[in-house]
């Protein structure tokens, strides 16, 4: 068995990539999908309460993964908070998903699963947004040529390209 490297993109719509690592230095040719998933956050129209518990439960899905798999590192999306749009952040309150969906991941990643598990733990890394934002890498492209892409899944594969960018 590789090395297992889990990528997160948290959001409303978290994206989650599990990948195993077999021969290193081939790029994306060296690596095996272990699992793709989007979990819908469910936000829009619902007030902070409702918010909560929806992050909450999307942090839960995260860490049952974490959990059921037991990647050595774990790879998560940084974000940016502010005023405006794009690469300025969002002040809305759907920005704050983000925030905590990561919360509750890093709650379970370094208590939580530690003490109810014989699982040792593992790294966690977090990667720029801009990582999968171009930057003349042409992720979208590398992982289409490589058989990797899912269409519909844009989560799952920004998830995929952050635990790429691990191994690259």
């Amino acid at each position: 068995m590789g090395m297992r490297i889990m990528g997160i993109d948290p959001g409303g719509t978290t994206g989650v990539a599990i990948i195993e690592r077999f021969v290193w230095g081939r790029g994306v040719d060296g690596c095996g999908v272990v699992l793709l998933e989007q979990i819908e956050g469910g936000f829009e129209g619902q007030n902070a309460q409702g918010w909560h518990r929806k992050e909450q439960e999307v942090g839960v899905r995260v860490a049952e993964l974490v959990q059921e798999y037991q990647p050595e590192v774990v790879v998560i999306e940084d974000f940016i908070l502010g005023w405006g749009s794009g690469k300025t952040g969002t002040a809305k309150r759907g920005g704050l998903a983000a925030v905590r969906v990561t919360s509750v991941v890093a709650t379970w990643l370094y208590t939580v699963l530690p003490e109810d598990t014989d699982w040792a733990g593992c790294r966690v890394v977090f990667s720029s947004p801009s990582v999968k934002r171009g930057t003349g890498i042409g992720w979208d492209a590398k992982l289409r040529d490589a058989g990797l892409w899912v269409k519909g899944q844009r989560h799952a594969m920004d998830a995929l390209i952050h635990a790429l960018t691990f191994v690259k």
